[in-house]
């Protein structure tokens, strides 16, 4: 299997893909906790093309697509946004936000 790693920028392809990776995950970290309904809602209200489109162009972000095969397979979201230990303060750190591969990988 053929792994690689991309930066995604806003283009249609990228948003695209980053929403069908972050949907399917998503389902598949809480369909047996929540109500699909439920989940269905939270979806379309944290990962809507208008919301992802403004995290993609954040200056503090950076999303990362990982393919298998040419096949999107997962995602990481790296920001320099959020709390930051002691020890760092005063230092530029980044931090992944987010990440997440499908189970079938």
């Amino acid at each position: 299997m053929n792994i690689i790693t991309k930066f995604t920028i806003a283009t249609d392809q990228g948003v695209e893909i980053l929403l069908k990776l972050t949907r399917e995950l998503t389902l598949e970290k809480y369909v047996s906790f929540l109500k699909r309904p439920v989940l269905d809602r939270y979806i379309a209200e944290n990962f809507n093309r208008q919301t992802l489109i403004a995290e993609i162009n954040s200056m503090s972000n950076q999303w990362l697509v990982v393919y298998a095969d040419n096949v999107p397979a997962g995602y990481a979201c790296i920001t320099t946004r959020g709390l930051k230990p002691q020890q760092l303060d005063g230092k530029r750190a980044v931090r992944i936000a987010d990440f997440g591969i499908l189970s079938k990988f």
